[in-house]
């Protein structure tokens, strides 16, 4: 907890209007806080201040932002700043509180309720189902009748951000449909075309032909969505608006929990998000709401976001305290007065020009010209390494694009002319080569008989077959007019062939059989998870260079079809193979998130850079059409102003916003960049933003003389013997990871069995698929908790009740017919047999799967789930209980006394008890843990062992988290292996360069 002398030493270093935003807590709050302010300073200070100076939980603050990574930034601020009540704070973006309140009260969400959020995949599923169903004359063109799929999403998306239901929506395309139908001005009247239907009418005719067909399509993808048990990610929003306005005691529970609302970024907000803060908020005339926000940087439009939202605050609560932060303590007034030149063209901004608190004005912007692309990234890569030789750090120097497709050329003179670099942007993972490799050798599995697709995969370099061996083999299919799948499959053709090495073909052929046999026998992710292995592509990619790049992109495919599974537990290697297909055929990606690195350059998109700042930016591909001026075409026109549906000049306004923020992010430099030539060698001209700035305030430099070095050196882009990217000391990464996670104690577990199990499961978390027990093991965790919820509610549960939640969590794990009939038998049999052996003895004043999200030990911090909690009649003193969904083992087992066993359960017992005494508001003293085993000894009976925690147990626990802690942080087991013989992952490092 925050101390008072260190409180007020922070609180000395604010300026005053700082201050009064961070002393402000009771009534509404408006901060216009514009780059460089402190804004999240402001935000973590008055959270530790309403804490400090009142008796509020932490649990009844609610902080929203608009990105997960902000919610993230607040939350470590906050921990740094209180400790472990930080993580005891709600802070999170509008859609994760939502989905909070969709898992914590279902009972309101009668629409929702046991449903799922939905992929975009499936979205694009639904609507194309809707349209192979019905006939629609204006959104499903004969030539595609796919076109409008994305439109049609985008569509209800920006409905539904308004607040706009299928119903409302329907009504609405009536009336507009209705209104052209009675125009009066329909037809000329004179002239050549007269008695003929006006253009501009046949035009709005369409579009309201559209809306209306529109409307059927929005009324039957929820029908849909229902019917599956699916939402979308707008549903949480929407459906929440439904359930705070049609249920007053829902509404004036969550009212009465959340005292305190701080919304960071309230200029991003939609229209639908702001309803929910108007709800929340009318319980009191002047509620403790404090927005944050800087019209100047609104850049999420495209999102729903409106800006009329932020300026319609001070309307709403006319009793308003507002504070205009005018000190920016990141960038030079050179950098502020030419943003300010920018956004002054603005017709909607709050005039509010900042100040620097540096006394050196800085230099002039550089804006630099070249003719050709080219000249452009060779320029970047001079400039950076100048400013590298000048003790810049690589991680403060940031080149931020437009688009994703920007960062190729620069990474490519960046990789070949060595310099470390990361990109920042998502970027989609089936565009990584080796993903490219695996989903091939789905294709061929999917397709085997195939031989052109045999003989594609066959040229994969980890399945390690010499070129030479594949032209002998096409040759042999000519020569013995037999397919390459026979010859394969015969081991006397193979050994007459001309070939080096018939037994790694002949290997490699079996594997594909086996693999096609068991895409149609086994569940997806297990059939998914052999492949990985069997192939050699795990151990390919943990080979490679950039290992961990390539472990995270792989985890995000395997997350991917994780979704699938769940949504589809029959899912197979056919549907996923059509899951591709779509994301291909829509245009979409499936994006992993590079991890932050020091020591190397920074790429990414303008959005992205939102929130950060550096030393230096490059600004780059600054022309018109790019970076302002962009055409848009949007295929429906929704007959009333929604937040993107605007006209050209503000779509421009926004634009320049963005090109504000991404100068704003400057501390020191900025260059901007462009080309007067494209890659197809078409001209161009600069942005007009460029000329916005005045002619005092910038520098304009011809920078012919690096397409002239390029011309001189072009071979600099085709020299394969230049290092590939240089990425930082991998142990920056690795700690970052670490520090995010924390350590749970399957973690610990894992690191004192192996620290190389750890290091993948635990910390790179490489994709592996849960194998039968640990399925069943869920799905009985799921039906005690929701059993023993419903107890503690007083409803009238047995047991019959736990084994339908069993079979329904059961079913929505990816087993086979045959498994999942033999595994709901079977957990059916022992939980009868369980509630039976246990119904009179049982506390039903539990507290179920209690999560704690973090406490610190020191400066460590240690996360956690505890089955389910029994509370003693002392009601701060309880019973911790563990179940095992295994047979019963001895107390000494348990305890790690015989011979192999490791006394891990026992140490999850302790580690429970030190997680509940760290826990910053002491709740409950924990007198004992149960190691509770689900299934019965062979002779029927069922086991409970019980123990009491001592201090000595907990001390020694401590030192044993500090000293494995101590090891991760400084990578002390990176040259060690544990003493199991043939240790898996001890193996996997073995193969790491």
């Amino acid at each position: 907890m925050i101390t008072e002398a260190n409180f007020a030493k922070t609180l000395a270093n604010l300026n005053p209007k700082q201050r009064e935003a961070v002393e402000t807590i009771d009534g509404p709050v408006m901060v216009i806080a514009g780059p460089g302010t402190g804004k999240t300073q402001i935000l973590t200070l008055r959270i530790a201040n309403i804490l400090a100076k009142s008796d509020t939980p932490a649990d009844s603050i609610l902080a929203l932002t608009f990105t997960e990574s902000a919610a993230a930034n607040m939350r470590r601020r906050l921990v740094n700043l209180i400790g472990s009540r930080g993580y005891y704070v709600t802070i999170g973006t509008f859609h994760s509180f939502c989905n909070t309140l969709i898992q914590e009260y279902p009972e309101n969400y009668e629409e929702l309720i046991g449903g799922k959020n939905t992929t975009e995949v499936s979205r694009i599923s639904i609507i194309r189902e809707i349209l192979d169903l019905e006939p629609y004359d204006h959104i499903k063109p004969f030539g595609d009748k796919y076109f409008y799929v994305r439109d049609i999403l985008a569509s209800i998306k920006n409905l539904k951000n308004e607040g706009i239901s299928a119903k409302a929506f329907i009504e609405i395309a009536k009336e507009e449909a209705a209104s052209l139908e009675k125009r009066a001005d329909k037809y000329h009247l004179t002239g050549a075309h007269a008695g003929k239907i006006k253009g501009e009418y046949q035009k709005q005719l369409k579009d309201s032909q559209k809306n209306s067909e529109l409307g059927r399509v929005y009324k039957k993808y929820q029908e849909i969505l229902r019917d599956k048990r699916f939402y979308d990610f707008e549903d949480m929003i929407l459906e929440t608006i439904k359930a705070f306005e049609t249920k007053a005691e829902f509404l004036r529970e969550v009212q009465e929990k959340f005292q305190y609302l701080l919304i960071d970024e309230h200029q991003d907000t939609n229209g639908a998000q702001n309803r929910i803060l108007e709800l929340i908020c009318d319980f009191y005339p002047n509620p403790n709401l404090f927005v944050v926000g800087d019209e100047k940087q609104a850049i999420f439009r495209f999102q729903g976001a409106n800006l009329d939202n932020f300026l319609y605050f001070q309307k709403k609560y006319p009793s308003v305290k507002l504070i205009n932060l005018e000190d920016s303590y990141r960038s030079t007034q050179t950098i502020l007065d030419s943003a300010q030149d920018l956004i002054e063209k603005n017709r909607t901004t709050i005039f509010s020009p900042l100040r620097a608190t540096t006394k050196d004005v800085g230099e002039k912007i550089k804006v630099y010209a070249f003719e050709t692309p080219e000249g452009e990234g060779m320029f970047i890569v001079e400039e950076i390494k100048l400013l590298l030789d000048n003790e810049i750090k690589p991680e403060q120097i940031a080149i931020l694009y437009r688009e994703n497709r920007d960062a190729k050329l620069i990474a490519d003179f960046l990789n070949k002319a060595g310099l470390a670099y990361v990109i920042e942007s998502e970027s989609n993972i089936l565009d990584d080569p080796d993903i490219k490799k695996l989903n091939l050798i789905f294709s061929a599995i999917n397709e085997f008989g195939n031989d052109e697709k045999l003989l594609e995969v066959l040229h994969i370099d980890f399945l390690n077959i010499d070129p030479l061996d594949i032209y002998q083999l096409s040759v042999a299919t000519i020569r013995e007019k037999r397919s390459l799948h026979k010859i394969l499959d015969d081991p006397v053709i193979l050994r007459n062939l001309e070939i080096s090495n018939s037994v790694q073909l002949s290997k490699i052929y079996q594997l594909f059989k086996k693999w096609s046999k068991k895409s149609r026998n086994d569940d997806f992710i297990k059939f998914f998870e052999a492949v990985l292995n069997e192939s050699g592509f795990l151990s390919h990619i943990i080979q490679h260079g950039e290992y961990l790049q390539k472990i995270d992109k792989l985890s995000s495919l395997f997350r991917e079809i994780r979704k699938a599974t769940d949504d589809h537990r029959a899912y197979s290697l056919r549907e996923y193979l059509e899951h591709l297909d779509i994301l291909k055929t829509h245009g979409l990606s499936l994006q992993s998130k590079s991890a932050t690195t020091r020591n190397a350059v920074r790429l990414m998109t303008a959005h992205r850079a939102k929130g950060l700042e550096f030393s230096t930016v490059f600004l780059t591909k600054a022309v018109d059409g790019h970076w302002g001026n962009k055409r848009h075409f949007d295929k429906f026109k929704i007959p009333f102003k929604t937040s993107v549906n605007i006209d050209e000049t503000e779509k421009n306004e926004d634009e320049r916003r963005l090109f504000y923020m991404c100068l704003t992010r400057a501390k020191r430099h900025v260059f901007i960049t462009y080309s007067t030539k494209n890659e197809e060698g078409r001209d161009q001209i600069p942005s007009q933003f460029l000329g916005e700035i005045r002619a005092e305030l910038k520098t304009e430099i011809l920078g012919g003389d690096f397409d002239r070095k390029f011309l001189e050196n072009r071979a600099v882009l085709f020299d394969t013997s230049k290092v590939k990217n240089v990425t930082s000391d991998n142990q920056e990464l690795f700690i970052q990871i670490f520090e995010k996670r924390g350590l749970s104690v399957s973690a610990l577990n894992n690191y004192l069995a192996c620290p190389w199990k750890y290091f993948y499961l635990n910390l790179l978390r490489i994709p592996r698929s849960k194998n039968k027990s640990q399925m069943f093991g869920t799905a009985v965790h799921f039906a005690l908790k929701n059993f023993f919820d419903a107890k503690r509610g007083g409803k009238l549960v047995d047991a019959p009740s736990i084994l339908l939640s069993f079979e329904n969590a059961l079913s929505r794990e990816p087993l086979t017919k045959t498994d999942f009939e033999e595994t709901l038998s079977y957990g059916k049999k022992i939980l009868e047999k369980y509630y039976n052996f246990y119904q009179n003895s049982w506390n039903y004043n539990t507290v179920n799967e209690f999560a704690i999200k973090g406490v610190m030990l020191e400066n460590i911090k240690l996360t956690g789930k505890l089955d389910k909690i029994e509370i003693t009649e002392n009601p701060k003193h309880v019973i911790v209980v563990d179940y095992k969904t295994k047979e019963p083992g001895s107390r000494n087992q348990i305890l790690g006394l015989t011979k192999n066993s490791t006394g891990d359960y026992k140490r999850q017992l302790v580690f429970y008890k030190l997680l509940l005494e760290l826990k910053p508001e002491k709740t409950w003293e924990m007198d004992a843990g149960v190691i509770d085993f689900i299934e019965p000894n062979p002779r029927g009976t069922f086991k409970r062992e019980f123990f009491e925690i001592q201090k000595s147990e907990v001390d020694e626990l401590k030192e044993i988290i500090q000293k494995a802690v101590y090891s991760i942080r400084n990578l002390e087991f990176w040259n060690t292996r544990c003493n199991k013989k043939d240790c898996k992952y001890c193996g996997l490092r073995d193969l790491m360069r």
